[in-house]
């Protein structure tokens, strides 16, 4: 029943997340010249990844960790050669190139990374703070965006001033200590994703994550609330075209199977519009390759040219409001019932039974 009554992507955080609105950081890659695909081949190294395998040009494949756990290695094939980053848990920054033999090290070092933690804001109260460099006329847009949410009266987003005020301060933020911060540096829009306890938690914009009203600034706290993006969704109905993503970026586009999730909703404020598409009718049926895979997985590697319905594709990158199905899930995840438990509870038992 919970299925039927959301459209967003719910998904399992990791330690040291950071995630990016990839529709304001990346707009100049919206037209991308595509590349050769050439394949590669994976090196038959024990620890490193699937051995003996084709990949081909832009597929991605994590050797150590998870996309968004800070410190993870991946691999990606390019131009017929395959590239390793580390992961730095912060969408739409480009992850720095590593020796792929870092994940062999790490691993030999017993490094673990365990995301199987949704981690929620304590009584659904979220703490904020301002950083005084900004001018009144974007202060003002984030409070139509915390309004736009509030609205909903599922949550509550407090200055850090009215969480003292709270009867119930010491239950709220760590002791309204724990708040995000929101701080005009960084050259895109980025959150940090879920509650992380830690004191300040960043949250950067700048003027131009306003350029289309409070729509950014509300999917960035939904990061901040603990949602993920919506095309990672792992039974998402958009194609995701592994040739058409910046370099170092994949992370944002790699598929979520550890995560809690609900039906797809490819107009959620959650989704971008960078190197994806909804698919021609045609394809509607057909399983398309995600990021992680190739044709030899049985699946279609997509094409823009071929595959993509430019005019159904509108729908994806919404940054006006958010859509129902949006404000389901912060019901599900911070109203009463507190749902998305028992969600993680039904996905466990069906797991178990496979």
């Amino acid at each position: 029943m919970l299925k039927s009554l959301l459209a967003a992507v719910l998904l399992v955080l990791g330690p040291n997340s950071l995630a990016h609105d990839v529709t304001d950081s990346l707009a100049s890659h919206h037209h991308v010249v595509h590349r050769r695909t050439q394949d590669c081949h994976t090196p038959n190294i024990p620890g490193l990844g699937r051995p003996n395998r084709r990949m081909i040009h832009g597929q991605t494949e994590y050797l150590h960790g998870r996309s968004y756990d800070q410190g993870s290695i991946y691999r990606v094939c390019r131009d017929n050669h395959l590239v390793c980053y580390e992961d730095d848990g912060v969408a739409e920054t480009t992850d720095p190139e590593v020796d792929c033999a870092k994940a062999l090290a790490l691993r030999r070092l017993g490094v673990a990374i365990d995301p199987n933690e949704v981690r929620l804001w304590p009584q659904s109260a979220l703490c904020y703070a301002i950083d005084s460099s900004f001018n009144a006329s974007l202060v003002d847009l984030m409070h139509e965006g915390f309004d736009h949410i509030r609205a909903m009266g599922v949550v509550r987003i407090l200055s850090l001033d009215e969480c003292r005020a709270q009867p119930d301060s010491a239950l709220l933020c760590g002791g309204c200590r724990d708040h995000v911060y929101i701080e005009n540096t960084g050259a895109s829009c980025s959150s940090r994703v879920g509650y992380r306890a830690s004191g300040a938690q960043p949250l950067h914009v700048t003027a131009k994550c306003f350029r289309h009203g409070y729509g950014t600034f509300v999917h960035e706290l939904f990061h901040a609330f603990g949602v993920y993006h919506e095309q990672v969704h792992p039974h998402a109905k958009s194609i995701v075209l592994a040739d058409e993503i910046p370099h170092g970026h994949e992370k944002n586009y790699f598929p979520k199977p550890d995560s809690v999730y609900v039906a797809f909703d490819p107009a959620s404020i959650m989704h971008y519009s960078v190197a994806v598409c909804m698919p021609k009718p045609e394809f509607a049926h057909v399983r398309f390759c995600n990021l992680a895979e190739n044709q030899d997985d049985g699946c279609v590697e997509p094409k823009r040219s071929r595959h993509c319905d430019d005019a159904a594709s509108e729908i994806l990158g919404n940054r006006k409001a958010m859509t129902d199905v949006d404000k389901a899930t912060l019901t599900m995840m911070y109203g009463p019932k507190h749902d998305i438990y028992q969600l993680r509870q039904i996905e466990q038992r069906h797991a178990n039974d496979d």
